[in-house]
């Protein structure tokens, strides 16, 4: 054998990657790896809502944990928010001392124990047993970004009302990439019926006629998420060149040119109906520039941004 496959073996006698075949399996390992867990829990769960049964399962279990004072983390889906038995299961933890928090998509299920093992599903069935420390660092880092992202869980009747509008802008970037609902439905652990109801709303707020044109109407009045711009570069001060004496009786105008305001370049654009906006008066220096290319595009841009206000609230209540 190797020399490296030799140490590779005597510093994982179990196998840096191991995979447990079933269900009962993976239930007797995960049972003996919490029972000696020392530090930490970090969870990682995918879909909108936990068979009742798991969950009865896994609270004694989690609790026991919790009281020994192990630090458990775990992040979940938003939709988990809006499903009673989730919801309530997630408030005992919480009441226990866990710390949870949601996002729209995480990743699929992954359990790491005290940062040494991590446990991921497996596509043939079962579980693989991750021991490996350079791909326990890798998921310690995935895990550590979504967990800085997420959202705290909230407890008591406000526990959906947080995430509600952050599901809606969810669904609007979707559409906006032309995803399916079937799609849109799995990512965020939702029901397919839910995520229609979802994006009728949105067409019917925007006055859509297609999800593309939704898609298209958002990006115009700034309802999808964007990254800020990189602060642009520092422009140096212009040299001050020595003034120019004037002839007698030369008007001041002649000598210090009013500034050209005028830029060169592409027109910016209305964001309700995209024609070019108006150019500034030549004779209008200062001044907040037109966002707008009329009133009318202003008011219906205005009553567009307050109608989707009031759809997500209403689909937050």
């Amino acid at each position: 054998m190797p020399v490296y496959l030799q140490a590779r073996q005597h510093a994982f006698p179990q196998g840096a990657i191991d995979h447990l075949p079933d269900k009962f399996a993976v239930r007797t390992l995960l049972t003996d790896v919490i029972d000696s867990c020392r530090s930490e829990v970090l969870v990682s769960k995918h879909g909108g809502s936990f068979p009742v049964a798991a969950l009865r399962e896994a609270l004694p279990r989690d609790l026991a944990l919790l009281s020994r004072g192990i630090r458990m983390r775990s992040l979940y889906q938003h939709a988990t928010r809006f499903d009673q038995p989730t919801r309530t299961h997630a408030e005992h933890l919480v009441a226990a001392g866990a710390q949870i928090r949601t996002l729209p998509e995480v990743l699929p299920q992954m359990i790491i124990v005290d940062r040494a093992l991590a446990l991921l599903p497996a596509r043939s069935g079962g579980a693989l047993i991750i021991r490996e420390p350079d791909l326990l660092a890798y998921l310690l880092d995935v895990f550590e970004r979504d967990w800085a992202q997420a959202t705290p869980y909230a407890t008591g009747p406000q526990a959906a009302h947080g995430v509600s509008q952050t599901m809606k802008q969810t669904i609007l970037v979707m559409l906006a990439k032309g995803l399916k609902d079937n799609t849109i439905a799995r990512s965020l652990g939702i029901s397919l019926r839910t995520c229609r109801r979802h994006v009728s709303e949105l067409l019917e707020t925007l006055g859509a006629h297609s999800r593309f044109e939704a898609g298209v109407i958002a990006e115009r009045q700034g309802l999808l998420t964007h990254q800020p711009a990189p602060p642009p570069a520092p422009v140096p001060p212009p040299a001050i060149e020595a003034p120019v004496a004037a002839p007698p009786n030369t008007p001041v105008n002649a000598v210090h040119p009013a500034p050209d305001t005028a830029r060169s370049g592409p027109a910016p654009e209305c964001p309700a109906c995209g024609r070019a906006l108006p150019a500034r008066p030549p004779g209008q220096a200062t001044g907040r520039p037109a966002r707008y290319c009329s009133p009318k595009c202003r008011s219906r841009a205005y009553r567009a941004r307050k109608s989707l206000e009031e759809a997500l609230k209403r689909a937050g209540a």
